[in-house]
């Protein structure tokens, strides 16, 4: 329910914000077939969620099947961040589109675009890179397949926010007993676990930039360093 009722929320501030271009991205969890009669009732907003099912298609066969005899796209290279026990590596993924009408029995028909991003030649006794991802929104070329998988790996950086959030901050916590003390206090800690995080990766991703503070004296005359207006894009 909580992927539901999550894009519910997400398309009462679309009403709102028309002029926003909102992208709901879901883990397994949400790969239900209720979501997606529900989400195309909302076409405002892209969804993109990696899937868990092999569901069936209105022509009879299954979704990964049909998906292994697509034509290839093209490749993608990204480096896979290291994590405890795994270190970082480059990976190639082997990228196939396709758009398919799922049909589950007694469900209502909706139609899809299914990606298969997938790692051919992975180092030996390594599982191989295998997303594999569902969205309302069209991928023909390599382009717009680049822009999902990008989509998607934020969603990483999302888990790792939410974790300064809660265990860092630890808002779970705190003993505020009115909703009126406690949302100012959360919104005051949403910024706090935002800029751990910027500093966080700005020491990771730009290694060549001067560890100064947000601000020095160069002959005497008060010099501002390009974090002071904050995170790089």
């Amino acid at each position: 329910m909580r992927w539901l009722e999550g894009f519910e929320r997400c398309a009462e501030l679309a009403a709102r914000l028309p002029d926003t271009r909102w992208v709901y991205v879901a883990d397994r969890e949400c790969d239900i077939h209720e979501f997606m009669v529900r989400a195309r009732r909302q076409p405002q907003i892209d969804w993109l969620i990696r899937a868990t099912h092999n569901r069936c298609l209105a022509e009879g066969d299954h979704r990964w099947d049909r998906l292994a005899l697509a034509l290839v796209l093209g490749e993608v290279r990204l480096i896979l961040p290291a994590r405890p026990g795994r270190p970082g590596r480059s990976v190639v993924l082997t990228v196939r589109t396709e758009r398919v009408t799922l049909h589950p029995k007694g469900g209502e028909p909706v139609t899809v675009t299914a990606l298969r991003a997938r790692e051919e030649s992975p180092p030996a006794g390594v599982e191989p890179l295998d997303w594999r991802l569902l969205s309302n929104r069209p991928a023909d070329t390599l382009d717009q397949a680049t822009e999902w998988i990008q989509w998607y790996g934020t969603r990483w950086s999302i888990e790792v926010f939410f974790r300064i959030f809660k265990t860092g901050c630890r808002v779970e916590a705190l003993q505020l007993s009115t909703l009126e003390r406690l949302e100012p206090a959360l919104a005051v800690y949403l910024i706090i676990a935002w800029r751990i995080q910027s500093l966080t990766l700005l020491g990771r991703t730009p290694p060549s930039c001067p560890a100064m503070p947000s601000w020095t004296r160069l002959n005497g005359k008060r010099s501002m360093s390009p974090f002071a207006a904050g995170p790089r894009r």
